[in-house]
């Protein structure tokens, strides 16, 4: 009986750090303000999970926008698909992070910008570059 009730306990626990906090409704919305590329929609849907798994925001200027939902209305809607679906992908369906652990992100086209001068940048795909902050190691 002891040896089922710890068996069940240390599955549950081994399970924690898979369940991810559930993302807003409207992510979908702000990674198809940020990118077009599906391999770059799964970049930031991790990024955001991980921003979210460590208690930050989720830190998409894209769904900042006073035209967001404008903006998402007049794109291909093959790309609202793509980001639904990389959103599901990754908080559903625990889809590793292909990050690295990344908390921020930038697209190479606007430079490096500021803030990510104190962090590690630890991958880049495509043209989204990936950065960890130190302070959340």
């Amino acid at each position: 009986m002891v040896k089922t009730i710890l068996t069940s306990l240390i599955f549950v626990l081994a399970a924690l750090p898979l369940v991810a906090k559930s993302p807003p409704a409207d992510l979908y919305k702000g990674i198809v303000g940020e990118t077009s590329d599906y391999r770059e929609m799964i970049a930031v849907a991790c990024v955001v999970r991980n921003r979210l798994d460590k208690g930050m925001s989720i830190g998409l200027i894209a769904l900042a926008r006073p035209d967001i939902n404008r903006f998402v209305a007049k794109e291909d809607p093959k790309y609202v698909k793509l980001a639904k679906k990389a959103v599901d992908r990754v908080f559903n369906r625990n889809l590793p992070d292909i990050t690295m652990g990344a908390d921020h992100f930038e697209d190479i086209h606007y430079g490096c910008p500021r803030w990510a001068k104190g962090m590690d940048k630890v991958k880049k795909i495509n043209n989204i570059v990936c950065y960890k902050s130190k302070e959340h190691d």
